[in-house]
């Protein structure tokens, strides 16, 4: 299912006229308040999993948020200014950013996620012995 709903912001980022492309974002929502609410319900029965980065998974993910963000990028900035000589500039830097981003916020959320689990594994245990 991720794979559907990122690829419909990709396809939504480039179909929707000017700003309104940027309403292609929505598309996360269904995805995070699942995500939300699972583990929000799961963290009271069981430890959270430990992190699992599949290369492969990660590059199609990375490859149709590039899609999308290049897309917004066209559709609010180049067709609103029709400045193309910008473009080059744009897509690096989306794309430098993007992977920086990517880089900081994966490292720290692994972290995260190992202090999180560990912390549920306690608080289980905690409530087992009682």
């Amino acid at each position: 299912m991720p794979y559907t709903l990122y690829s419909m912001g990709a396809v939504l980022a480039w179909t929707i006229p000017g700003v309104r492309s940027l309403l292609s974002l929505l598309v996360f929502f269904p995805l995070l308040i699942g995500i939300a609410f699972g583990q929000g319900w799961s963290k009271h029965y069981a430890p959270r999993p430990k992190p699992i980065i599949l290369p492969g998974t990660l590059a199609i993910v990375v490859v149709l948020e590039l899609i999308q963000g290049v897309g917004i990028l066209y559709n609010v900035v180049l067709r609103q200014t029709s400045n193309f000589e910008l473009f080059p500039l744009l897509i690096g830097g989306a794309i430098a950013g993007g992977l920086l981003g990517a880089f900081i916020g994966g490292t720290g959320a692994v972290k995260k996620m190992n202090r999180v689990r560990a912390s549920d594994t306690a608080r289980l245990e905690a409530e087992l012995e009682d």
